[in-house]
């Protein structure tokens, strides 16, 4: 036959394949996003407490901060960063000040949360709750266009018969063996750029082994050579894995 059905069905099955990797890459690039800001609202935090920390020991009139930050990876696969604030209230109960706390909205019509903030954020926080809302609004639409183009993916993947089946389209969840395999190669891949993010064709064809990275969280004290021997068992073992559910 000029049309081999068994051909066309390989064909079929390596592109769905490759839209499963893409879509696992979309997802890793939102954790990511996700990871970035959950760093920089763990950096406000610390400020926060130690300014809270200082009016308690000066005992001074200087005003306290309501505002707090949420960030989520929702299910879809998208990041989500909100702003939240404090509602002070006190209990008929106890006759004690508690409070709950709410997002803030945004403003119709603008791209971020700074007017809103203005009106929340103390004159001490004020500068670096802008700097963080300038940010946010930067993550906040890197993670909408990823999330756009996981959708246009699917849109296509649907039209081309290419679909993924329904059990890996739900997120982390429901991930099958072989998406979490492929995570397990991806988290490796990404480790070893961590570690060595400068390492060059020639230290590699040299069978050299740069010094850690400064900002990889490793002491620096540790031998690069040998932890160079772990990465690479630990991506000798994922091939093997590879190997034997592939046949």
């Amino acid at each position: 036959m000029l049309v081999d059905a068994e051909e066309k069905e390989r064909l079929r099955l390596e592109m769905q394949q490759m839209q499963r990797r893409q879509l696992y890459f979309f997802m890793q690039m939102q954790e990511q996003i996700q990871a970035e800001a959950q760093r920089l609202v763990d950096r406000f935090y610390a400020r926060q407490k130690a300014r809270s920390q200082a009016i308690r020991k000066e005992s001074d009139l200087r005003e306290w901060s309501d505002l707090s930050v949420q960030v989520r990876l929702l299910r879809g696969q998208q990041v989500t960063i909100h702003w939240r604030k404090k509602i002070w209230y006190r209990s008929s109960r106890d006759g004690k000040l508690h409070f709950q706390t709410e997002h803030i909205t945004k403003p119709k019509g603008s791209r971020d949360y700074k007017k809103a903030l203005a009106k929340h954020a103390t004159s001490v926080e004020y500068d670096d709750v802008m700097a963080l809302e300038d940010r946010f609004a930067e993550l906040r639409e890197y993670a909408r266009r990823i999330h756009r183009m996981q959708a246009d993916l699917r849109k296509v993947s649907g039209q081309m018969d290419i679909a993924l089946p329904k059990s890996e389209r739900t997120g982390k969840e429901s991930e099958s063996a072989w998406a979490i395999q492929e995570r397990i190669g991806n988290l490796i891949a990404l480790l070893k750029y961590r570690l060595w993010p400068n390492e060059s064709e020639a230290d590699r064809q040299a069978d050299f082994v740069p010094m850690l990275d400064g900002a990889a969280g490793v002491r620096q004290d540790v031998d690069p050579r040998k932890v160079r021997a772990a990465v690479d068992a630990l991506m000798a073992a994922h091939a093997a894995l590879l190997s034997a559910i592939t046949g």
